[in-house]
């Protein structure tokens, strides 16, 4: 049976031990055939449907996981990120990641503000900001609810942080603002967990794939219905992340390259089921993170190739400029600065706003998202299992 549309790949039990959501699990992992070839990907960007966002935009919203999350997290748990977060064994006697980012510095979406023209970005569980809300938190998913994480934290989910926003705003989204969907990697990390499990219990690969590809699927169709959701409300404009290529993340790549292959099969499996599903609709522009991390971590050309998947937090006082990772999975605040200029140049480049305009409903959404934060601090939750972000 073939493993992948890509690649003909056949696994045998071969014992390693793997990071995956805090824990370190067994994968058995034989690479067969021929490779995937992941070396240097084509085009970094492309656009899907006709976005309209050549014109001004006036704020952003955005919705994900670590890769977004400017502090919503650091209000929830504190300043200092539990050494069991995946990635930061790559930090010796990890502090407070910058601002509540989990980076060395600003993420993509300060970035792409401040190209804007706005004003500063703001966490949800925090004041309104001028420029825009971020709803991200580190460990979210897709659609379901991160393992470890109490009932009573229940904004961990992008569709629950939808839900939070298009509530305190009555159900309306901005016509000039930017919504950004940016989330999958955990979704796909989990997938990998699973698979993982299955193949060590003694379950054929090509008996996995089905499964894999229902995750793919189920994912893809939960953005899908995130983005409609969005556009019903009145959005004209939005941006949805693929999933990143996370056989390239240094947490996976030090597992070995066969691995390193599993893990970006499943991460190709998701971003196929995605393309399918969004093409074509209007004011949506798709980046694609897998390509552009797998070329900025590969080509000749990059800033990022010669220190390759290398972890800058992992070095004592280390100028982290030419560092792709900040830790064994996040970027650090160079990639996300040159993310940033990706996205925008994808997005028409849009000519930066005079002055900002108030985002819609955030004020609204702001009280809504203070009423969670007193609910998680009366209960006072105990945490599970190691939230994975």
């Amino acid at each position: 049976m073939r493993l992948n549309v890509r690649s003909k790949l056949v696994f045998s039990a071969v014992s390693a031990m793997i990071t995956i959501f805090g824990s370190r699990l067994a994968l058995g992992l034989k690479s067969v055939g021929k490779s995937l070839g992941l070396g240097v990907c084509a085009a970094s960007l492309f656009a899907l449907g006709s976005p309209s966002s050549a014109a001004p935009i006036y704020s952003i919203v955005a919705f994900g996981d670590s890769l977004t999350d400017i502090g919503n997290n650091q209000v929830l748990f504190g300043n200092t990120p539990s050494s069991s977060i995946v990635g930061n064994s790559f930090i010796p006697n990890a502090g407070p990641y910058e601002s509540g980012t989990y980076s060395n510095g600003p993420i993509w979406a300060d970035y792409l503000a401040t190209t804007l023209g706005l004003p500063p970005l703001g966490p949800s569980l925090l004041s309104p900001a001028a420029g825009g809300m971020v709803f991200a938190y580190g460990g979210a998913r897709v659609n379901a609810p991160t393992p470890g994480v109490p009932i009573v934290v229940p904004l961990l989910s992008i569709q629950q942080q939808i839900n939070l926003y298009l509530t305190g705003t009555g159900n309306t989204a901005s016509t000039s603002a930017l919504y950004a969907i940016a989330g999958g990697g955990n979704d796909a990390r989990q997938t990998l967990t699973n698979a993982n499990l299955a193949f060590l219990g003694g379950i054929p690969f090509q008996n996995i794939l089905p499964t894999i590809q229902a995750d793919a699927s189920t994912y893809a169709i939960n953005v899908e219905g995130q983005v409609k959701q969005l556009r019903d409300a009145g959005a004209k404009d939005l941006l949805v992340w693929n999933v990143p290529n996370l056989g390239l993340t240094p947490s996976v790549l030090e597992l070995g390259s066969a691995t390193s292959e599993y893990a970006s099969t499943i991460a190709m499996e998701f971003n196929s089921a995605l393309s399918t599903k969004i093409s074509g609709i209007p004011g949506l522009t798709l980046f694609d993170a897998f390509s552009f991390s797998s070329t900025s971590l590969t080509s000749n050309t990059s800033p990022f190739a010669a220190q390759g998947s290398e972890a800058c937090g992992a070095f004592q006082d280390k100028n982290c400029n030419n560092y792709f990772f900040w830790d064994g999975l996040h970027p650090t605040t160079a990639a996300h600065s040159s993310i940033a200029q990706a996205i925008y140049a994808n997005l028409g480049s849009p000519t930066p706003v005079p002055g900002p305009l108030p985002i819609l409903g955030a004020a609204a959404a702001f009280r809504y998202s203070r009423k969670l934060r007193k609910r998680i601090k009366d209960s006072k939750p105990e945490m599970g299992s190691p939230i994975a972000v």
